[in-house]
């Protein structure tokens, strides 16, 4: 588990970070993605078989530090939300500040970013406050769940954070609510029928997506720019149009309007 003055120096740098970037989303869901495109050069790719979510990187370009991500497509949608909140923590230095707010820190980087993921997604008051409105209209009455009651909570918190089953899980363990000894058999569900069902019925329609997207922030523009220079020659240009699958702009005007 991690020590309370860690987690109390995540949550006091997410207030401060927010300020810094001018984010007012209580709660951020999907629009994670916008605040990581805003802050660095992001490719969206689908790599089959590897057991990789994300990476981040800096690079010097034209003498200036740039930031750029990477973020796997064969996953699901909430999946790569979350990954996005994680190098949003590489990004932001979220272990060097927390290093600076809890001396002797003794942890590894990736737990600290991971739960920086979990704090950012599921701030813990609403997070809770969720579950607890949730379990009401369920009629739960405690203490035991059964396995389809909690598979449902769970759908529900994923939907309304927008973020995998997995990390649910694990945010329900980081507050106490589920002890870690239960986590191998409610994963058993995370990718079931049941669950499936249950987003089919709840009409969860934006759980579940995988969009296989090939994208990166301005590419067209760099493709351009890196021909008309010489940088890369027209074949390769192309070859790069085809792989992601970009198509030529129509300059055709069809509509003018006074606007």
């Amino acid at each position: 588990m991690i020590d309370q003055k860690i987690i109390n120096a995540i949550k006091s740098l997410i207030n401060d970070i927010k300020k810094e970037n001018d984010i007012v989303n209580e709660i951020i869901r999907d629009d994670v993605f916008q605040i990581l495109q805003d802050y660095s050069t992001v490719l969206y790719y689908p790599l089959d078989g590897e057991e990789i979510d994300g990476c981040h990187l800096e690079k010097t370009v034209n003498g200036e530090t740039e930031q750029f991500v990477f973020i796997n497509t064969v996953n699901t949608r909430e999946r790569q939300a979350f990954s996005a909140a994680h190098e949003l923590g590489h990004m932001w230095n979220v272990y060097e500040r927390v290093q600076k707010l809890v001396p002797g820190l003794d942890i590894e980087e990736e737990d600290v970013i991971n739960r920086f993921a979990a704090e950012l997604m599921m701030p813990e008051v609403y997070f809770e406050s969720a579950i607890e409105t949730q379990l009401k209209r369920m009629d739960y009455k405690g203490p035991k769940i059964d396995s389809v009651t909690l598979v449902k909570l769970i759908a529900f918190l994923m939907n309304y954070f927008f973020v995998p089953f997995k990390s649910v899980v694990y945010r329900f363990n980081e507050i106490g609510r589920l002890d870690p000894k239960y986590n191998d058999s409610v994963l058993e569900y995370k990718d079931s029928d049941l669950l499936k069902e249950i987003i089919n019925a709840e009409q969860y329609t934006r759980l579940g997506i995988v969009n296989r997207l090939k994208s990166m922030d301005n590419i067209q523009e760099y493709l351009m720019e890196a021909e008309n220079n010489g940088l890369i020659s027209e074949k390769k240009a192309q070859n790069i149009r085809k792989e992601f699958e970009i198509k030529a702009v129509n300059t055709t005007i069809d509509l003018n309007v006074e606007f």
